[in-house]
């Protein structure tokens, strides 16, 4: 795989920059993986003056 692999960065070793380069994407799927999602999808809050009783 590494005789043909295309490196991002310029390298010496195509071999380790490939190996780096697979444990970059596995750590980046795991934090994606591992992500909460951030939307807030509770409805607006309502106030007490707006509110006619």
């Amino acid at each position: 795989m590494y005789n043909s692999y295309y490196t991002v960065k310029p390298c010496q070793n195509k071999f380790l920059q490939s190996r780096l380069d697979d444990k970059a994407r596995a750590i980046h799927k795991k934090a994606l993986e591992n992500m909460k999602p951030v939307v807030d999808t509770k409805a607006p809050k309502t106030f007490q003056l707006i509110r006619k009783e």
